[in-house]
């Protein structure tokens, strides 16, 4: 029974990640897209050191930042 759990716990885990994982990927092609229609390309710096940190950092701190860049989009 204990495996059991262990496996359903992992799964959970696995799959908040992977929602997560996908998210900061719209969020990210979210800016693209602002940067693109704006051609404003002074969030480039900032959006390079977001991804930069994309493998230490929680995906949730991801979008956040990368919401921040949007915003400043326009």
């Amino acid at each position: 029974m204990t495996k059991d759990l262990t496996t359903s716990a992992l799964r959970d885990a696995l799959r908040d990640v992977e929602r997560d994982e996908a998210e900061a990927i719209d969020a990210l092609c979210s800016v693209l897209e602002r940067v693109e229609e704006s051609r404003d390309f002074s969030c480039l710096p900032g959006l390079r050191d977001v991804l930069k940190e994309w493998q230490n950092r929680p995906p949730r701190g991801i979008v956040v930042d990368l919401m921040k860049i949007r915003e400043t989009l326009g």
